[in-house]
């Protein structure tokens, strides 16, 4: 239960500290002879504009204009029937697809199994044994009623009834096999709405698996107009195969997916004309990480919190997850009826209440989603005569007798605190927060440089990990792309902005070809950024640019710029931008010293 909670107060603090970033992209519509067709602009560092005016430039260059369609890329692809049913990945689709929380759909699910109408449901395997395969016939027939009907007929038609390997693996079998319908007939009228439910997931998902594979038909358009590249993507399934049986639900989509969302195309070839009647630069903002649904935290609880998408890796991780299928749904409605977590709709919220304990454990391991996924997968190995019990107990009391000394250290510091404030010699809050810090962990660097004690904590989103500081977004709100190595690691440490004394923090870049740099923190005030070389040392600072008289309009100090065409230097005011959003001030020109 602990861990599971820390993974959702851990997800809850993801989403309290992002920081949202404004970034711009361009679509344009064209006019191809089949047809209208929508394209992303893409350039060779992806498809995302920081500066909006670079966007909105982009849109007026190809609006109205004539294109030419590069090429059309066609790739034809398969899609294997899914793998059956386990009791996780059946709660997790009635989760999405019917919004049933674990609980009720273990106890649907059991409800099923005691009627005789499914198998047993409290089952990690997602694959049947060699045994059950020579007995498929009998499970088939049972699901012939309503909408099966067709189904089966099809199958039937196809002679002796048998499953592939992706099905059927008597090694991955463990004292279940997956979730298939009994060879009890179905009575459609003996059933509740919500157990209809769950044996339609359950029959669709087993009859699918005798279907052949869905083939599909990827299509990438390149448009090129005034020079601007816009990439076009699209789908067509060409045989629905399983797909007709068991179509995909609509589950929500990330970010990325939405980006790159896919639209039916007009037939097109390359080397076709096209026109751009429409094009725009539309806003965007990243996206704080989902909180978690019962899906997803089923999910997690499943891989111990590891972001894990491919069905077979989730597969081999099933030994270390948190708890198992049968009492994954208990351990969250322990969690919701002690009220450290509570439901907002569809999502799973941490309470002050859950936040507060999490916080008060003196020690990472005491909450460690990976640590009890480890003892599982021993547990499991135990079981299976692969591990020693005393090899066990000696690790776990190891690992208390070090966990009871660090505790004890922590309260001989707090003691020694408190004596401090009594003798009136107050501890100092930059000291109090430096012995909390976690062993290993970074300084923040802004902190440092504002008299507070923040460290940095490692965060992951969808894009990849990053730093906040331990202190928050509302007291310092310090961010930065995570190191990747110690000269990274030193230079974000130590580099203060050569223009205002400030912090700075580490930018990577996605293209891989660009170089990683330091930003100031007070950006866009201050504009302050130093770059690593080739060898990925820290190159040396640019000479500060003189300063001159302040500007009229804002009263910041002007900086000597030039020479310009003409030669002359001139005063300019560092608020000033090209777009039009910072100072409007004009530059003031340098003649024989006097501006």
């Amino acid at each position: 239960q602990t861990p599971t909670l820390a993974l959702i107060v851990e997800r809850d603090r993801e989403i309290v500290n992002f920081v949202p970033t404004t970034y711009y992209e361009v679509v344009a519509d064209f006019q191809a002879p089949a047809g209208l067709y929508r394209g992303l602009w893409t350039g060779k560092n992806g498809s995302r504009f920081d500066d909006k005016a670079k966007a909105e430039a982009v849109a007026r260059k190809v609006l109205g204009q004539a294109g030419t369609i590069e090429k059309v890329e066609k790739k034809a692809t398969k899609e294997r029937p899914p793998l059956l049913y386990d009791l996780t990945t059946l709660q997790r689709a009635a989760n999405v697809r019917y919004g049933l929380t674990a609980d009720e759909t273990l106890k649907q699910a059991q409800s099923l199994y005691e009627k005789k109408f499914i198998t047993y449901p409290r089952t990690s395997s997602r694959h049947l044994s060699a045994s059950v395969n020579q007995e498929l016939q009998g499970h088939v027939e049972a699901a012939r009623v309503g909408p099966y009907v067709p189904f089966i007929e099809t199958i039937l038609a196809g002679g002796k009834l048998k499953l592939t390997s992706r099905h059927v693996d008597d090694k991955k079998v463990t004292d279940h096999h997956a979730i298939i319908p009994a060879k009890q007939r179905i009575n459609p009228n003996a059933l509740a709405p919500d157990e209809k439910r769950i044996y339609d997931l359950i029959a669709r998902r087993f009859l699918a698996a005798f279907f052949p594979d869905a083939e599909l038909e990827r299509t990438t358009i390149t448009t090129v107009v005034s020079g601007e590249r816009f990439i076009t993507r699209g789908t067509v399934v060409l045989k629905a195969g399983w797909r007709e049986v068991d179509p995909p639900g609509k589950e929500r989509k990330t970010t990325d997916e939405q980006e790159g969302e896919e639209q039916e195309l007009p037939p097109v070839k390359a080397r076709e004309k096209v026109e751009t009647p429409h094009a725009e630069a539309l806003a965007k903002q990243t996206k704080a990480p989902p909180r978690y649904s019962e899906s997803s935290l089923l999910g997690a609880m499943e891989t111990a919190g590891k972001k894990v998408e491919d069905e077979e890796l989730r597969l081999a991780m099933r030994d270390s997850g948190l708890g198992t299928p049968a009492t994954r749904a208990s351990i969250i409605e322990t969690l919701l009826k002690r009220e450290y977590v509570t439901r907002e709709k569809k999502s799973l919220v941490a309470t002050p209440k859950g936040i507060a304990l999490i916080k008060m454990l003196p020690s990472p391991l005491l909450k460690s989603a990976e640590l009890t996924g480890q003892w599982e997968q021993k547990l499991a190995r135990m079981t299976r005569h692969e591990y020693p019990l005393a090899d066990f107990m000696g690790e776990v009391k190891k690992m208390v007798g070090e966990l009871v000394a660090q505790i004890a250290g922590a309260e001989i510091e707090r003691n020694t605190a408190t004596t401090s404030m009594s003798a009136g010699h107050p501890t100092s809050n930059l000291a109090r927060t430096e012995s909390a810090r976690p062993e290993g962990a970074l300084a923040c660097p802004k902190c440092q440089t504002e008299t507070r004690a923040g460290f940095l904590i490692e965060r992951t989103s969808q894009s990849g990990k990053f730093l906040v500081c331990s202190e928050g977004r509302e007291a310092c709100g310090f961010l930065s792309d995570l190191p990747k190595n110690a000269r990274q690691r030193k230079a974000m440490q130590q580099t203060r902005c050569q223009t205002c004394g400030a912090a700075m923090r580490l930018r990577l870049p996605a293209d891989k070809t660009r170089q990683a740099s330091l930003s100031c923190v007070k950006y866009p005030a201050c504009r302050g950024a130093r770059w690593f070389d080739d060898k990925g040392a820290l190159e040396e600072p640019k000479p500060a640019p003189e300063t001159g008289p302040e500007c009229a309009e804002c009263g910041t100090p002007t900086l000597k710029r030039g020479p310009a065409s003409s030669g002359n230097f001139f005063w300019s005011c560092p608020r000033w931008r090209s777009d039009g959003s910072g100072c409007h001030s004009k530059p003031m020109w340098i003649n024989e010293g006097r501006a």
